[in-house]
């Protein structure tokens, strides 16, 4: 091989590889915003049952909390 064939192939895989690397990134991001969101929907929904058992609670004047 003559060194600039050398030169393109090094060039040539660090190129990909850093594409790799982004894509991972990305894909990395992603998880991690869908996991978030995810959990903020989960909390969000949560609370709005705790709100609608104490209304119901309060409605109804049981003691037997």
């Amino acid at each position: 091989m003559t060194k600039e064939v050398t030169i393109d192939l090094v060039k040539k895989s660090s190129a990909e590889r850093m594409m790799k690397s982004h894509r991972a990134r990305k894909r990395r991001r992603e998880a991690r915003e869908m996991k978030t969101e995810r959990a903020e929907r989960y909390y969000s929904n949560m609370k709005q049952l705790r709100q609608k058992y104490r209304k119901l609670r309060l409605r109804h004047h049981d003691d037997l909390v």
